[in-house]
This record gives structure tokens, C-alpha cells and sequence, in this order.
């Protein structure tokens, strides 16, 4: 759920800001509005400092160098250092990368010296290097000679030598700066001195947890800096805005007594932002990494969809990968993953996530019959829901699931609304959700359209349209509704094919196994693993779309949440 929060006004004396400021901090539970610009030169250093060190533990961590730490005596120069050597790390790559152009282009030439056609140029005799065509007629100007040096495919490389400035019929090359023998000497010192810049970044790997304790020293600095800044000055008085969770609020009063701070505690207006806290069951942990990782916040006023998203993403990931022998691979591989980082990690709940999705991914390849890929198995392994075997069964299925996630969406949209007359308008759109259930299995799947479709529609249009926009007068109320309604109908209608990606992509992943089994074992490991990251990329692409548009938008969200993030120590003393 979300949590109910309180607007609160905390005024101090400005001599005691600082300190005040250290005292709310250890409050931790403020989560803080500033109220004046962020500009001084501190925070401009700290945020330069942050964007420095989080530069250089990643250099660090990517190098994979020794785990023994230890402490830097200047960590400001040792920073500055490591980026001078991945500066010079990055230019050696790339004068290597076109030298080995260079030398790919002249390899075919032979060693020789440009200077020399340099100097021949000025006693008189101009070398000419010319690549021409096999099929060229061009001839060959009276007293030049021609030396071919080496052929491919579609031409020769060719030496042309005369007495006189000549204008060739073919492109004429330019020579490089230095002969190929020096290309590879330059090549070969040029990679041992790569080579010992990577070492040297290597060995400061053992900077990393200074490096890291550093980088939270910083931000805690621009945290307390960018709070002092963003307070509102009134003559002798600072006034700090910010929003606490309502059950905290009375444990902040009872602090600002104690601190001789007055504060004011109001309700939220309607032109307050106030942050979004979830607070749920621990059984529920499990979502919070795929709300992290798509970096999506419900707005305070929205909804906290984690119940709904938790059950239909397992059921989506199910169907979309639905194989249970994949399952049983990918849970297998987390569990080692899981066994080896134990110590290392602070929390286990990716893990847990992965191990509820294999279990659906297992348990739907169980009921469908499919265990990678499903031809290569005996006909005594048969699905255990035989009803699923049949294709027109699932997609009707699609249809179904569909119809019911968005209709728990106008459920809950409009028991919302209460006591609006406005609820009527979600009573609309249900009916219209399962009338464009029917339309689906009548137009995809060749289902006659039950007789009740049409009464739903009349009444469901109804609603939506008197309903939409409430009014006293009903007249008024029809433009707005019938606007809704032209708007959103034909989404509806494709918000419920949308869900048949789950019978599609699910039988993409069937087909690319059974594709697999056919080429031996060499070539089904690979194209298995292959399918496998498909399988994750579709559960990115769909699984996540289905629930973060098709139902955050029937339920009308707008994920325009600002994450509540209170004033406190980033790292405990």
C-alpha cells in the first residue's frame, strides 16, 4: 500500500541550523522539499567529486584485480591518476585499432620506405601506386612501367613508374606516413605499454572499498549541503518543508519539543507533490527488483499495483517462456549464483523472484507438455491439462486472461471513485471489456458472438457516456463521455488481442527448441542458450507491458511517482 503522508514545516533559530539539521538527520524519517535554489560552490564540488568516484569504481570493478584493500594516502590524485591511465589506455586503443587498419590495407604492398618515393620524386622518377580492376581496358601510358605487386579477387595492386607527371585513369594511393616494418614495431610497443597501464589499473583495484566509502562520505556531505541550502530564510528563522509518514508524525513532534524547534503538521492540499512510500507484506518483496530495474514509481495519489503485478507478471513469464525444462535450468543456475554470493549480498530477493518465475515457467510446462521443446519427446509424455494442447483453447485463454486484468483494473478505478456517480462510468467500461472479449473470439477465433455481447454494449456505452464527466444536467454530461468513449473504445478492443502475445511468443519459444533438437548436440547447446536470452528479452518486452500499459492505463496511472527518499545517514556510524 501507500502510505499516507502529513506536510510539515519544521522552524528553527538560524544560528542552530547546522546543528538542527544534524539532530533531523538522525530523525531520518523527513523527507525533504527544497524550498530554495541548490546553487553554492560546495554542492557544485561534492556533485564533481561524486561524478569522479563513481567514474572510477567502475574502471576499478571492471578490471577484476585483487580483492586485498587497503588505504590511499592522496585519494584525490590516486582518482585523478586512474583516469589519466584510462584516458591513455582509451588513445592507445584507438591509434592501435587504425594503425591495425593501416596495416590490413598495406600488408598486401610489402615493406617499403615512403620516403623514398619521396626522394625519387625529387631526382625525377614518380612511383605511381595504383590498384586496378581485373576487367580494366585502360592503357598504359607510352614509357611508364608497370610492376604488379600481388592480386585479390576483383583487382591487382600494381607499382607504376615513369619519367614524367602522368594522369592516371585509376586511383592513385596515397602512401602512409611510415613503412609497414615500423607499423608492427610501433604495434608491438604500443601493446606493451597498454598492457602495463591495465596492469597498474589492475593493482588499484585494491582502492576499491576506499573508494566506495569515499563516494558516501561525499554524498552525505551533498545531502546535508543541498538540505542548508534549500531552506527558506525568514529574517532570524529557517523554515525546512518536507512530508513524513503520518504514523511518524507524532514521534516528530514530540522530537521538535525536545529540540526546542516549533513545527507545523498540516494535511496535504492538492497542490502539494508528495513522495510515494510502498509499504507491503514481506511476501510481496519479490517485485520490488522489477520495479527497480524499470525505474517506475506510482504516483501518491495512484495506485500500489504490486499484488496484481506480482501475480500476473509469474503467470506472464509462465506462459511466455513455457518450457519446464528451461525452468528447471535457469532456477539451477541462480541457485548456484545464489549459494556462491550468499556472504556478499545484503538481500536475496532477485533471487527469490527468480525462483517464483521458474517455478511458474515449470509449472506451465508441466500442465502444456513441453520440456525443451516438446516433438523430440514420447507420446507417453503427454500435457498434463490436455485442453491446453489445443491452439484455439490458449488463445481463447489469452482472450480470457486479458478480459480479466483489465477488468480487475475498472473494478478497483471505480470502487475509487466512491460515492461519485463517476464509478458508473468503470461499471461501463467493464461491460465494454468483456464486449470486446467476445468480439476477440468471434473475429480471431471463429466463435459466434454470445447473444448477451450486445446488451453489454448498449449499456456499457450508456454508462460510459452519461457517466464519464457527472452532471446535473445530462445533456452536458454527453460531450465529455462520448469523447471518452471515442477515445478508449477501440483501445479496449485492442488491450485484449494485445494479451494473445502470450499464446504467440510462447509458441515461438517451443518452435526455436524443437529447431534446436533437430541439429545435434553441438548445435542445440548454443541455439537453446539462444533462445533462452529470447525468452528473457520477451519477458522485458511483454510481460512487463502488459502490466505496466495495458493495466496501469485502464486503471488510469500515470507512474509520475517521486520515490520517498528521507533525510538520514547513507552509512551508519
Amino acid at each position: 500500500m501507500i502510505v499516507s503522508m502529513k506536510k510539515i514545516h519544521v522552524i528553527i533559530q538560524k544560528k542552530d541550523e547546522l546543528s538542527a539539521m544534524e539532530e533531523l538527520r538522525r530523525f531520518g524519517a523527513v523527507h525533504v522539499d527544497h524550498q530554495d535554489e541548490l546553487k553554492n560552490r560546495e554542492i557544485f564540488e561534492l556533485r564533481e567529486d561524486i561524478t569522479i568516484y563513481n567514474r572510477v569504481l567502475h574502471i576499478l570493478k571492471s578490471t577484476k584485480g585483487s580483492s586485498a584493500q587497503k588505504q590511499s594516502e592522496n585519494l584525490e590524485a590516486r582518482a585523478s591518476l586512474i583516469l589519466d591511465r584510462l584516458a591513455k589506455s582509451d588513445e592507445l586503443k584507438e591509434t592501435m585499432a587504425a594503425r591495425a587498419n593501416l596495416i590490413k590495407q598495406w600488408d598486401s604492398w610489402g615493406d617499403f620506405d615512403p620516403a623514398d618515393i619521396e626522394y625519387l620524386k625529387e631526382k625525377g622518377v614518380y612511383i605511381y601506386l595504383c590498384e586496378i580492376p581485373h576487367n580494366d581496358k585502360n592503357q598504359i601510358v607510352n614509357g611508364a612501367v608497370l610492376h604488379v605487386i600481388s592480386e585479390t579477387k576483383k583487382s591487382k595492386l600494381c607499382v607504376l613508374i615513369s619519367r614524367e607527371k602522368i594522369d592516371l585513369p585509376w586511383e592513385v594511393l596515397k602512401p602512409p606516413a611510415v613503412r609497414l616494418k615500423e607499423m608492427f614495431v610501433l604495434q608491438d610497443k604500443e601493446k606493451e605499454e597498454l598492457m602495463n597501464l591495465e596492469q597498474k589499473l589492475r593493482e588499484n583495484s585494491r582502492y576499491i572499498e576506499h573508494f566506495e566509502n569515499a563516494l558516501m562520505d561525499a554524498q552525505e556531505k551533498l545531502n546535508f549541503s543541498e538540505v542548508v541550502s534549500g531552506l527558506r530564510k525568514e529574517n532570524q528563522l529557517v523554515v525546512l518543508k518536507g512530508f513524513c509518514p503520518k504514523e511518524q508524525c507524532e514521534e516528530l513532534k514530540n522530537y521538535t519539543k525536545d529540540n526546542q524547534w516549533g513545527v507545523l503538521i498540516e494535511n496535504l492540499s492538492e497542490e502539494d507533490v508528495p513522495p510515494t512510500l510502498l509499504k507491503n507484506p514481506k511476501w510481496l518483496d519479490p517485485i520490488k527488483p522489477v520495479f527497480s530495474m524499470i525505474n517506475v514509481m506510482p504516483g501518491y495519489k495512484e495506485f500500489d499495483i504490486s499484488l496484481f503485478f506480482l501475480l500476473f507478471f509469474s503467470l506472464f513469464v509462465g506462459m511466455l517462456v513455457g518450457d519446464a525444462g528451461y525452468g528447471v535450468v535457469i532456477a539451477f543456475g541462480a541457485a548456484i549464483v545464489h549459494f556462491k554470493m550468499a556472504k556478499k549480498i545484503k538481500s536475496s530477493t532477485i533471487f527469490h523472484l527468480v525462483y517464483l518465475l521458474c517455478g511458474c515457467t515449470v509449472l506451465w510446462g508441466i500442465l502444456t507438455g513441453v520440456y525443451f521443446g516438446q516433438q523430440w519427446l514420447p507420446k507417453n509424455i503427454q500435457p498434463a491439462l490436455p485442453w491446453l494442447a489445443d491452439i484455439k483453447n490458449l488463445q481463447m485463454l489469452c482472450f480470457l486472461i486479458g478480459a480479466i486484468h483489465l477488468s480487475i483494473a475498472h473494478i478497483w478505478r471505480g470502487i475509487n471513485k466512491l460515492p461519485s456517480l463517476a464509478i458508473l462510468s468503470d461499471v461501463g467500461w467493464l461491460m465494454l471489456v468483456w464486449v470486446m472479449y467476445c468480439l476477440a473470439n468471434m473475429l480471431v477465433l471463429g466463435n459466434p458472438l454470445l447473444p448477451i455481447a450486445k446488451y453489454l454494449l448498449m449499456a456499457g456505452i450508456s454508462f460510459v457516456v452519461l457517466f464519464s464527466k457527472p452532471n446535473t444536467n445530462p445533456l452536458k454530461a454527453i460531450g465529455p463521455g462520448l469523447g471518452d468513449l471515442l477515445l478508449n473504445i477501440i483501445n479496449t478492443f485492442t488491450d485484449v488481442v494485445s494479451y494473445i502475445r502470450l499464446y504467440a511468443v510462447g509458441l515461438a519459444t517451443v518452435a526455436v527448441a524443437d529447431a534446436a533438437n533437430s541439429m545435434g548436440i553441438f548445435g542445440a547447446l548454443p541455439l537453446h542458450a539462444l533462445n533462452i536470452v529470447l525468452a528473457a528479452m520477451a519477458i522485458l518486452v511483454h510481460g512487463l507491458r502488459l502490466n505496466v500499459l495495458e493495466f496501469s492505463g485502464h486503471l488510469g496511472m500515470e507512474w509520475a511517482g517521486i520515490k520517498y527518499n528521507p533525510f538520514k545517514k547513507i552509512k551508519e556510524t
